[in-house]
């Protein structure tokens, strides 16, 4: 997802699922034929993959990963902290959620209060409160802190 513009991941998305409703799944014979719209539709905007129907193909075939639709829902329920959401958000819900927590105050962002004071990190895990953010996995703790305080600094704030 990172190495792809959201502009070309909507193209494609939209090239290989027109008409699809969804529930009937996609006949075996159009497979190819959608392929092929989705590709060109890479090309059309510029894409400079190499082997850009390899490529198609992996974002098309993992709708959990490379999805370019938001859900609202899960984005929300990840900003109160649900380990179980955060680890399964798309690459474009993972983004919708840095840059929402990034735009809010230091003191906003949902594990602000579980870190106030100077020695919350010495702290023993049963005294840190029970706090949503120390059930989280620490990979997901330090990829969502890292991630929002690199945006942070783009964006220039405090």
């Amino acid at each position: 997802m990172a190495s792809c513009s959201p502009g070309i991941l909507r193209a494609v998305w939209d090239a290989y699922y027109s008409d699809y409703d969804g529930w009937t799944g996609i006949p075996a014979g159009e497979g190819w034929a959608r392929l092929t719209r989705a590709e060109a539709a890479a090309r059309a905007l510029g894409s400079g993959y190499g082997n850009l129907r390899h490529r198609v193909r992996q974002w098309v075939e993992n709708p959990d990963v490379f999805s370019p639709h938001i859900d609202r829902i899960a984005v929300e329920r990840a900003k109160m902290l649900d380990g179980d959401v955060i680890a399964n958000l798309t690459g474009a819900e993972w983004n919708v959620l840095v840059d929402e927590l990034a735009h809010l105050p230091a003191e906003r962002v949902p594990w602000a209060d579980a870190m106030v004071g100077e020695n919350w990190t010495h702290l023993p895990a049963e005294a840190r409160d029970n706090h949503e953010w120390w059930a989280l996995p620490l990979a997901i703790r330090s990829s969502l802190r890292k991630a929002v305080s690199g945006r942070r600094t783009l964006l220039g704030a405090p």
